[in-house]
């Protein structure tokens, strides 16, 4: 256990380790000098409620991907917007869940990797890395990316707005969007690798609002399908619509480029 103390008084904010995980990495640094914790390679986010209706699902066990680490164990095999189910056997309830599993797997071993993908089970063998070394493979991967040159404007994409269907999209999700132009980068400085579809705006007190939705985020994918303009968008909304869908599923990334899933509900 430890306490948070500044000056011998407490502030009152107590921490505790339960000792069966505690214990894994007392042995690990009594016999190898350092930690060895097994990993899978993606980034993933909790599942919940709003994320299981958009998907069709009753309940909200899983965890969601939204990225797979470039060259890591998972490269090639799992994609973003797969919903991990189980791992090496054991279910995923929650999100937390699947860290810990996963860091206490032995590196190097095979593992079975359940996800819903499309709405149908898949099921995956993977070969555990190295938490210790993938963290060193993202910080050279981050360091070497080279942004890319942000797209041209033009006069069709900066009135695509005006002229598609999306223009009254803010009455069915509670925002509005628009063309991701140079522009647009400059003025909410979103980094040149990201693209998609800028949100120009938010309704307040709408469900995207209190999602914390905001403009200069973008819309990257929906219901797992990517985005590159307006009209794409309004079709892929419209249709979930139709399909008497309670949500759409969005893939949002923000200026500096980190991406996460958020269910906006459908009025």
């Amino acid at each position: 256990t430890a306490i948070v103390a500044h000056g011998g008084s407490s502030l009152g904010i107590g921490f505790a380790v339960p000792s069966n995980l505690a214990q894994p990495v007392v042995n690990q640094l009594r016999q190898y000098g350092e930690t060895r914790r097994g990993w899978l390679g993606v980034g993933i986010q909790d599942v919940t409620d709003d994320i299981a209706a958009s998907m069709g699902r009753s309940d909200n066990h899983g965890a969601l991907v939204v990225e797979v680490t470039k060259g890591g164990p998972s490269d090639g095999i799992l994609a973003d917007g797969d919903l991990i189910l189980s791992f090496d056997g054991r279910a995923i309830d929650q999100m937390h869940d699947l860290p810990r599993i996963v860091a206490s797997t032995p590196i190097g071993k095979s593992v079975k990797v359940t996800v819903l993908r499309g709405g149908q089970q898949e099921q995956f063998d993977i070969r555990l890395g190295r938490l210790e070394d993938g963290e060193k493979l993202i910080a050279k991967l981050d360091a070497e990316a080279a942004p890319a040159a942000p797209p041209a404007d033009s006069e069709n994409d900066a009135a695509s707005l005006e002229t598609s269907p999306a223009h009254s999209l803010s009455k069915i999700v509670g925002f509005g969007i628009g063309p991701l132009t140079a522009k647009a980068r400059s003025e909410f400085a979103i980094a040149s690798s990201v693209n998609g579809v800028l949100i120009t705006d938010v309704v307040n007190g709408s469900d995207a609002a209190e999602k914390g939705l905001i403009a200069g985020y973008v819309i990257e994918e929906i219901n797992q399908k990517r985005v590159a303009n307006a009209t794409e968008v309004a079709d892929l909304i419209g249709g979930a619509r139709e399909a008497g869908r309670p949500a759409v599923l969005l893939k949002i990334v923000d200026p500096t480029g980190t991406k996460r899933f958020i269910a906006v509900k459908l009025d």
